[in-house]
């Protein structure tokens, strides 16, 4: 086992402190293994000071390079706090009102009815079902996204810069990139990005770890990175480290003022006067006697969790290249136990020990269920003949605006949607093929002297007919 990664305030740890570490370290390695993640990255802090940090695993499989404590993580949904930091500044600066209609904010929004409040405490997504905008909590990203139009024009410069100036530069986050695709992205103002920042992020895309997605009992698929833009609901490229510096900054009320912080860790409200599990971009949670302030990332390649205690002062900040640090337990339900790592945590740290052992039976059984449907999956590949390949490349039109495009390289064929990252098809009949990294599959139809007029893609069971052009 890899000794423990202290840094320069080690020598405050106490030996109890260092047990506990050393015990979770066990089971955080214990449950990389189990999940099959491929790289993790942890830091934990105690009073505004990281105490411990280290990787597990590997960032790139292929090039066996190791995760570290600097590994940089797309950390999806983690965006969300670090967001709605920028909001609430706007709030205390009185350019903002959390009452605010989006119609003030957004063309997308035709009525008053949405407010600024719902997209941060995630009561706004069941409007679309016909309710009224606050009746009930329903975590929904795409809706968080309209954050971003609200601080444009509450700070007057994209959403970006305010994000570089206002916490990146600001806390020396040297080893965070604000969206991956900073480097081909036009008009960027130089006296922002600066040819030493612009140098600096491109060392970091370089060393950003490799997406994978779990294929059968054991295979770790390389996979397409997600979308490359940033926004308030995701996007972010850090480490735990630099994440670390953040939550200090936090802690420290060099960010907001304590009294806004509160704001944001009181669980908000239902029109009914109901609580939810949701303060202002954060999750807020009672575990025993003990308030937990929370959120997690999930995209479909890269995962996080960031969980502070605090009463004890201690935070915990996880990243991994693969989405099954959440994934297997549906932690946009509002319930951090639904987690095996927050329960390690919190175990570690004497926190409600009674009521964290019977969640994490629940939990194991979470972990069971996801390894089974990642097995469940698994399909035999059939050999077939290179020259029937090559009749199925070509680009089919699924409608007016969307194409499939089959193509080839070696002796597979691949798969490209309407502009999305290209991804290999492995056959399991001559006219059948299927994606390991997702829930798709391509059955070509044969017509007349082998000629290949369409094809039906399925897509999490749902079928569409392709016309070859």
């Amino acid at each position: 086992m890899i000794s423990l990664s202290f840094i320069s305030c080690s020598q405050a740890v106490s030996k109890d402190t260092k047990h506990r570490l050393k015990q979770l370290e066990s089971k955080l390695g214990e449950l990389q293994q189990v999940l099959k993640i491929p790289g993790m990255s942890v830091a934990v802090l105690k009073d505004q000071q990281v105490i411990w940090s280290r990787g597990f695993g590997y960032a790139d499989l292929e090039n066996n390079i190791k995760a570290s404590s600097t590994t940089p993580y797309l950390i999806a949904s983690l965006t969300k706090p670090v967001a709605t930091t920028l909001f609430l500044q706007l709030l205390e600066q009185k350019k903002v009102n959390l009452d605010d209609p989006l119609s003030m904010y957004h063309r997308d929004f035709q009525t008053n009815r949405v407010h600024i409040r719902h997209i941060l405490t995630h009561t706004a997504a069941t409007f679309a079902e016909g309710m009224k905008p606050g009746d009930k909590y329903a975590y929904n990203g795409s809706f968080f996204g309209y954050l971003a139009s609200v601080i444009e024009k509450g700070c007057g410069q994209p959403f970006r810069d305010q994000l570089v100036k206002g916490i990146l530069q600001r806390l020396q986050m040297n080893n965070s990139v604000p969206g991956q695709n900073i480097l081909s992205t036009a008009n960027l103002s130089p006296a922002i990005y600066t040819a030493e920042i612009l140098g600096q992020y491109k060392m970091v895309l370089d060393s950003l770890a490799k997406p994978y997605t779990l294929y059968g009992a054991s295979e770790n698929v390389l996979s397409p990175y997600p979308p490359q833009f940033i926004g308030s609901s995701a996007g972010l490229i850090s480490t735990v480290t630099d994440l670390a510096k953040f939550d200090i900054a936090i802690d420290e009320h060099r960010l907001l003022l304590a009294a806004t912080q509160d704001l944001a860790w009181t669980n908000s409200l239902t029109n009914s006067g109901e609580q939810i599990p949701y303060g202002l971009g954060w999750f807020v949670q009672q575990v025993g006697s003990r308030k937990i302030i929370w959120h997690y990332g999930q995209w479909p390649t890269f995962s996080g969790l960031y969980l502070k205690v605090p009463e004890k002062n201690i935070t915990m900040i996880l990243l991994a290249n693969s989405t099954a640090l959440s994934a297997p337990f549906d932690m946009g339900a509002g319930d951090v136990l639904n987690s095996p790592f927050a329960i390690a945590f919190l175990k570690n740290f004497n926190l409600e020990k009674t009521v964290l052992t019977e969640r994490e039976k629940m939990t194991d059984s979470s972990v069971q269920r996801y390894l089974k449907s990642r097995r469940d999956r698994v399909r035999k590949v059939k050999i077939i003949n290179n020259d029937s390949l090559t009749s199925y490349t070509g680009q089919y039109a699924l409608d007016s605006t969307h194409t499939v495009t089959i193509g080839k390289k070696a002796d597979l064929l691949t798969i490209e949607y309407s502009g999305q990252p290209v991804i290999d098809l492995f056959p399991e009949s001559d006219i059948q093929f299927f994606v390991k990294i997702a829930d798709t599959q391509v059955v070509f139809i044969k017509g007349e002297n082998g000629k290949v007029p369409g094809l039906t893609l399925i897509t999490n069971g749902k079928q569409q007919k392709a016309t070859k052009k």
